[in-house]
């Protein structure tokens, strides 16, 4: 798997053991410790290729015993726990991580930051210490799965859920011609109802019901490289469903450190475009002012500098100052989308 190098267990428990060994040496010297890791928050950290990547250089931001005393602490704590699973080659889920202590997290997303954190520090992904994340992603198609105690058949009626653990998958079976990632789950669910592979042609379909979770995003990518087939965004035609395009397409800023694991940056976005919106005539509504100030913000980012038609094709929205959701197509029929829309997408090229 991609990254496998620096993430191998060996590896891991010598990096917990030389900043343990580090920390310790701070306390013989009377001095606070603290660990410090590259700051994943500010976009002037990151360097942009195919996806974004962490500058090795980049500014950093430091948990101390003297400042966060408590947080300090939990990441001890976890740093711990972690070794402990990487000898003896076990696993446990975010939540049973959680319940290792509740006391001292006080909450899933507390236990989460301090995970997070650690995994910016050793340089890793949460699977690579033995935690196995609970996917919120759905898939289904032309897609079978071998794992390495059983199989997941994706045609089943209505997908299944994308697997907890991805590292686990042995082999990927597959004669898609595309994958089209999808937003929303009603979305995802109403192209299943109206056989979408019947239509368009054996794919996948993909959704992370949402802002997509690392492990959707992983089982994407990992489906891009071994199959080498085209890969489409369906979202909606606002700035969180772009967001949610260039997350998959580019990767995130807080995860700009795994953008070689996560990113596809060959994915299109197939739609809803701003141009649809004005060509077809999409029943639309005005942006609001905030929104319209992230899609400024966001039009500074070098990726998209660096690829001016999708730089362009979100400048219209801006400049129309309007937005649509995917629904909105079923204005024109119930079957519009998948009947009519996607279809002359596909077939024109209509992606950028």
């Amino acid at each position: 798997m991609e990254g496998g190098n620096r993430c191998g267990r060996s590896t891991l428990m010598k990096k917990i053991e030389n900043c343990t060994l580090e920390i310790m040496e701070k306390i013989m010297e009377n001095e606070s410790p603290s660990i410090t890791v590259r700051n994943s928050k500010d976009w002037r950290n990151c360097d942009y290729k195919e996806w974004l990547t962490l500058r090795s250089d980049a500014t950093e931001t430091r948990t101390s015993f003297l400042n966060s005393r408590e947080r300090f602490i939990r990441v001890m704590h976890m740093l711990n726990k972690l070794h402990q699973l990487l000898m003896s080659n076990s696993q446990c889920s975010l939540r049973q991580l959680y319940y290792d202590d509740v006391e001292l997290y006080g909450n899933q997303r507390q236990s989460d930051d301090i995970l997070n954190f650690i995994c910016k520090k050793l340089d890793c992904m949460p699977n690579n210490l033995g935690i196995i994340p609970n996917s919120k992603g759905l898939i289904a198609g032309l897609l079978k799965l071998k794992m390495k105690h059983d199989q997941i058949d994706c045609s089943t009626v209505g997908g299944t859920k994308i697997p907890d653990d991805i590292r686990s998958i042995n082999h990927i079976e597959s004669n898609a011609r595309f994958i089209l990632v999808v937003e929303k789950e009603t979305v995802f669910r109403k192209l299943l109802d109206e056989d979408i592979s019947q239509k368009l042609g054996p794919c996948i379909l993909i959704t992370g019901r949402g802002f997509p979770d690392l492990n959707t995003r992983h089982m994407l990518r990992v489906l891009w490289k071994k199959l080498e087939i085209p890969v489409f965004a369906l979202v909606d035609c606002d700035p969180h469903g772009i967001e949610i395009m260039l997350v998959y397409r580019f990767g995130s800023l807080s995860q700009s450190q795994f953008g070689e694991i996560l990113a596809v940056p060959s994915m299109k976005w197939l739609g809803v475009q701003p141009r649809d919106v004005i060509d077809l005539h999409i029943p639309s509504i005005p942006l609001t002012i905030e929104e319209k100030r992230n899609l400024e913000v966001m039009c500074d980012r070098q990726y998209l500098k660096s690829n001016p038609q999708l730089l362009l094709e979100i400048t219209k929205m801006f400049e129309s100052s309007s937005k649509a959701e995917i629904e909105s197509l079923y204005h024109f029929s119930p079957s519009y989308l998948t009947n009519v829309y996607l279809l002359n997408k596909i077939h024109s090229n209509e992606f950028v």
